[in-house]
């Protein structure tokens, strides 16, 4: 078989499994965590990119919305909440221009402007993540920046007739991105459960002490012949 199109599966297989590891995340954590949607979304649109190269419309929609929902799920992992125009006006950026250019300039027009835009949409998903400040997070941010540098060889790899270490490097960096990006969701939906949990006992202990000044206003609000009548039964059970 040709070690292309084995590199090629097992790149797509990669993306494919870590996509659905963030979404079953996603469902683990009650649907509360989107940026975990829109990053397993971002790897099926990713292995939906190499799966229809060279397909013409279908590749380009699916680069366009990888590079999407890349970013929107970034800026909800820094709880920053992009408007609901968004999605639309980042995929028709992205994949509007590349297949008109390949439509009616030329095919490697379209992709060289493609590979632009997912390098640009990668390097602000770096930027993002290397703000969000934290060793992962950073981490995260180097690798995307990997993953830009091997977009822009793309062309550069396909006039040399070497496009299987597009994919070969490609499914290094997937592979890290995809466990960083799992590591980032799993401490993000830890840290919030750790401050409910914090909100929980202090909201109970709030309760408890508007319990006590209660009784107290209660007690002091009574007849004063009840009030002793009161000591004289807590001395009697005491």
């Amino acid at each position: 078989m040709d070690p292309y199109v084995i590199i090629k599966v097992l790149h797509i297989t990669v993306l494919v499994v870590i996509g659905g590891a963030l979404y079953a995340f996603w469902r683990h954590s009650d649907r509360k965590n989107s940026f975990l949607l829109y990053w397993s979304l971002y790897e099926f649109a990713l292995a939906a990119v190499i799966l229809t190269t060279g397909q013409g419309l279908i590749s380009y929609i699916a680069a366009g919305v990888a590079a999407t929902v890349l970013l929107l799920g970034t800026f909800h992992y820094r709880s920053k909440r992009p408007p609901r125009w968004a999605f639309i006006l980042l995929f028709l950026a992205v994949a509007l221009p590349a297949y008109t250019l390949a439509q009616t300039v030329d095919r490697s027009y379209g992709t060289v402007y493609l590979t632009t835009a997912v390098s640009i949409a990668y390097l602000a998903a770096a930027a993002l993540f290397i703000r969000e400040g934290g060793w992962l997070n950073v981490f995260i941010g180097i690798v995307f920046i990997g993953r830009t540098v091997n977009a822009l060889l793309y062309q550069t790899w396909v006039d040399q007739g070497m496009l299987y270490m597009v994919y070969a490097a490609g499914q290094v960096l997937a592979v890290t991105a995809g466990v960083g990006l799992l590591l980032a969701g799993f401490a993000k939906a830890y840290g919030q459960l750790q401050h409910r949990e914090q909100e929980l006992i202090s909201a109970y202990n709030q309760s408890e002490e508007l319990m006590l000044r209660l009784e107290h206003r209660s007690f002091l609000s009574c007849p004063r012949g009840l009030r002793q009548n009161s000591k004289t039964d807590q001395a009697a059970f005491g």
